[in-house]
């Protein structure tokens, strides 16, 4: 529920983690969102970094291609902020540091947060989620989109 989170967040709707809410709006917040791999071939459930960067760069110009496609407001990294890098190079503005979360990419916010394969407990995943939003719109401020979008 990552998209719920990040809505929330960004339109001073912080509210309490709430497992029912989540759920009865699951459709809505599912149909928000859309998913691009890097890895762009049948694997197992785990990746290696190098595995990873060795396919960022053989298809970075397909990746960057469906980036461009989809024209996200918000892209979510599964902790892999620097492959984006590798695929958008100079595009991806960044502080460049080994504990940056943040990034834009033309108008869009880069979060880089852990991938949702990662099994935190959802309260956890939650209000991280809802403070590094927090910092990001007091870094970057308030996407025009989030003001444009009814609530969930």
């Amino acid at each position: 529920m990552i998209n719920f989170r990040i809505y929330n967040a960004f339109n001073d709707n912080i509210c309490e983690y709430d497992d029912e809410v989540l759920r009865s709006k699951e459709k809505e917040i599912i149909d928000r969102i859309a998913v691009v791999n890097v890895k762009k071939s049948n694997g197992g459930s785990e990746s290696e970094y190098e595995d990873l960067k060795k396919y960022a760069l053989e298809d970075r110009l397909e990746i960057k291609r469906e980036l461009e496609i989809i024209q996200p407001d918000i892209i979510v990294c599964g902790n892999n902020l620097s492959l984006l890098k590798l695929v958008l190079g100079e595009e991806l503005q960044n502080d460049d540091t080994w504990d940056n979360m943040l990034a834009l990419w033309k108008d869009t916010l880069v979060l880089d947060y852990y991938h949702p394969a990662v099994h935190y407990p959802n309260r956890v995943n939650y209000y991280a989620l809802m403070a590094i939003c927090d910092v990001a719109r007091k870094k970057y401020g308030t996407p025009v989109w989030s003001e444009q979008n009814e609530k969930y």
